[in-house]
C-alpha cells in the first residue's frame, strides 16, 4: 500500500517531532502499524534485520541522562527497553537504580524500624528509603511487614484500658 504525502508528513511528525512509536504513529497518520513500522525503519535508517543502527546507538547514548527512563529511551527509539539496557551497560555508563548502594546506618534503621512495629511506609520514612527498599531488606531477613493494627498499638491498647480501670476504681 503507498501512502500520501500528507500521509508521510502526518507519520514523520508523530515519529521525530511527537516521539510516537509503531501502532501510536498509525493512529495519527491514519494507517495501518506496519506502514508505520517501515516508514519508520526508513525515517530513522534503522537495520529491519534487529541490528541497532548507528543512529539508534547515538540516540541511545544521548538519551542517557539520571532522569531519563529506559523505558521512555526504549519507545522513542523503537527497541526494547532490555535493548537500551544492554546497550547502555555495553558501552560502560551507569545504569539508573542498578546496584544502588545504601549506607550501614539506613539499614540499621530499617531493622530498628521493624523491631519497632513501623509500617513499610513509616519505616521508609525512618530510614530515608524507599517502601520497596524496606520491604527487600526485611525480606532477605525472614521479616514481614506488619498487619494493619501494629502489636505494639494492641498493647498500648491493653495498658490504657487497665489505666483506665485503675483510675475509676
Amino acid at each position: 500500500m503507498t501512502i500520501t504525502n500528507e500521509q508521510k508528513r502526518l507519520l514523520k511528525k508523530a515519529i521525530v517531532d511527537l516521539k510516537y512509536v509503531d501502532q501510536k504513529a498509525a493512529e495519527y497518520a491514519g494507517v495501518g502499524h506496519t506502514t508505520a513500522q517501515k516508514y519508520r525503519v526508513k525515517v530513522f535508517n534503522l537495520d529491519p534485520n534487529g541490528q541497532l543502527s548507528v543512529e539508534q546507538k547515538k540516540l541511545i547514548l544521548e538519551a542517557h541522562k539520571p532522569k531519563c527512563s529506559s523505558y521512555k529511551v526504549a519507545d522513542y527509539v523503537g527497541v526494547s527497553r532490555q535493548t537500551v539496557l544492554d546497550y547502555w551497560e555495553k558501552c560502560g555508563l551507569k545504569i539508573p537504580g542498578k546496584n544502588k548502594k545504601i549506607s550501614q546506618e539506613k539499614v540499621e534503621k530499617i531493622f530498628e524500624a521493624h523491631k519497632l512495629v513501623y509500617s513499610t511506609r513509616n519505616s521508609s520514612e525512618y530510614a530515608g528509603v524507599s517502601r520497596q527498599t524496606v520491604l527487600d531488606y526485611w525480606k532477605k531477613k525472614g521479616l514481614k511487614a506488619h498487619g494493619k493494627k501494629s502489636i505494639e498499638t494492641e498493647i498500648s491498647d491493653k495498658s490504657s484500658e487497665q489505666n483506665l480501670e485503675g483510675l475509676v476504681k
